[in-house]
């Protein structure tokens, strides 16, 4: 699915029902700030972000979700 960072994460938090637990990673700390500003205006309390700093942080959550949603950015050549 492409769609912006913050709206990829809203959806995913709408369709959780505010259940169990969206761990939402970025290497960019400003959007992950953002991400939790809008996430409380929600009323989402079920969402942890973390900064990717590096491959241990994704690593350390292998074989840890049910579901994954990635919205990886586009390649502009077609």
């Amino acid at each position: 699915m492409l769609v912006p960072v913050l709206v990829a994460k809203r959806y995913t938090w709408h369709h959780s029902q505010n259940k169990g637990r969206i761990i939402a990673l970025d290497t960019e700390a400003w959007k992950l700030e953002e991400l939790k500003k809008r996430a409380r205006r929600a009323g989402a309390g079920n969402i942890e972000t973390r900064v990717i700093e590096s491959s241990k942080t994704i690593k350390r959550l292998e074989n840890s979700a049910d579901r994954l949603l990635l919205d990886v950015p586009c390649s502009g050549l077609g």
